[in-house]
C-alpha cells in the first residue's frame, strides 16, 4: 500500500475486497482472521489517527510538510466490512470484531480520530462541600471500625475467660467424680475388714469362754479326786 501512489479510492477499495472476503470465511483460523483485521484494516485506521495528530501538531505552521499519503474511502471500506459481518455464515465473535472496525471507519469517514478516547463527563459535579462531607463520613467510618475492633477484642477476652472457667469447673467435677468412684471402690473392702474384725472378736470371745469352761472342768475333776477315799 505504501507504493500504491496514483491509485484512486475505488481502486484501493477494490484491492481490499479480497481480504475482506476472507474475513467472512468460516474455514480460516482465528489467527489468520486476526492478522488480516489487524495488519490491514486496523493499520489503515491507525494511519488516519496519526495523520490527524500530525495535522494538530503542525496546525498554523506554514513550513509544515504535507502528510498526505494514500487516500482511502473510509465509508466504503466500512460498508464492505459491515456486509461481511451481517452474513449468516459469519462466526458471532468475528462479527463483533468486524462491527467494531465498522464503527471506527464511520468515525474516520466523518473526519474524526477513530482511536480518540473521550473521557466520560461526570453527571454530577462535586463541590467543596461535597468533599468535606465525604471526608467527615470517612472519619466516622474509620472511628466505627476502631470501635468495632475494640469490641471484638473484649468479646474475645470474655469468651476466653468463660472457656477457662468452664474448664476449671469441669476438672473439679471430674476430680470429685473420681473421688466418689474411689470411695465406692473402697467401701466393699472397708466393710469386709469390719466383718473380719467382728468375726475375729467373736472367735476370741468364744475361745476365752471355751478356755474358761475347760479350766472349770479340770478343777472340778481335781476336786473329785481329792475327795475320793484312798483304797
Amino acid at each position: 500500500m505504501d507504493n500504491a501512489g496514483g491509485l484512486t479510492k475505488k481502486q484501493i477499495t477494490a484491492c481490499l475486497r479480497p481480504f475482506a472476503g476472507l474475513l467472512g470465511e468460516r474455514s480460516i483460523s482465528d489467527y489468520l482472521f486476526d492478522s488480516i483485521a489487524t495488519e490491514i484494516f486496523a493499520t489503515i485506521l491507525h494511519q488516519k489517527s496519526e495523520e490527524l495528530a500530525s495535522e494538530t501538531e503542525t496546525n498554523g505552521d506554514i513550513h509544515g510538510e504535507s502528510t498526505a499519503g494514500i487516500e482511502f474511502d473510509y465509508r466504503a471500506i466500512g460498508q464492505m466490512l459491515f456486509d461481511i459481518g451481517k452474513r449468516p455464515e459469519t462466526i458471532s465473535k468475528r462479527r463483533k470484531k468486524l462491527y467494531g472496525l465498522v464503527k471506527k471507519f464511520d468515525v474516520a469517514a466523518k473526519g474524526g480520530d477513530p482511536y480518540y478516547f473521550k473521557p466520560p463527563v461526570p453527571k454530577m459535579v462535586l463541590t467543596r462541600k461535597d468533599y468535606e462531607e465525604a471526608e467527615i463520613k470517612l472519619k466516622k467510618i474509620q472511628e466505627e471500625t476502631v470501635r468495632d475492633r475494640e469490641r471484638m477484642k473484649l468479646e474475645k477476652k470474655r469468651r476466653k475467660s468463660i472457656d477457662t472457667g468452664s474448664c476449671k469447673k469441669a476438672r473439679i467435677d471430674c476430680d470429685s467424680a473420681n473421688e466418689n468412684e474411689s470411695l465406692e471402690t473402697l467401701s466393699p473392702s472397708v466393710n469386709a475388714v469390719k466383718t473380719l474384725k467382728k468375726k475375729r472378736k467373736t472367735l476370741e470371745i468364744s475361745g476365752i469362754r471355751s478356755g474358761v469352761n475347760k479350766g472349770s472342768k479340770i478343777q472340778s475333776k481335781a476336786r473329785k479326786r481329792k475327795s475320793a477315799p484312798v483304797k
